[in-house]
């Protein structure tokens, strides 16, 4: 089964909107959510953080374009529908973490 992480930390604005909506995919996709809020500099190196919120699908960044820092901050996604997409991609295509999401055919709307 699949395993869906959401990292995150306090006083993040869009942690709660990407819970519900990871929520809602887990329903439909039948994984696993975990939630897991960072607390400190040395769990965001520890972990890889990215910024709040990261999705881990597998123990993998599914957004990582491979330059972003890691530390307690916010993280922006410029295409939301592209990010949503790719979650979706991800999912459908998660025995195969490593080809690089978006270049799937199979991603569901």
């Amino acid at each position: 089964m699949t395993e869906i992480t959401l990292l995150y930390f306090d006083g993040c604005p869009s942690w709660e909107t990407t819970n519900a909506r990871l929520g809602l995919l887990a329903s439909e996709y039948r994984f696993q959510l975990r939630r897991v809020k960072v607390e400190s500099a040395d769990d965001a190196e520890r972990s890889q953080f990215r910024g709040s919120p990261t999705v881990l699908v597998d123990g993998r960044d599914a957004f990582a374009a491979g330059a972003e820092p890691v530390g307690l901050a916010c993280r922006l996604y410029r295409d939301t529908r592209r990010s949503n997409s790719c979650v979706r991609c991800w999912l459908n295509a998660c025995e195969e973490l490593s080809a690089p999401c978006g270049r799937k055919s199979r991603v569901l709307r």
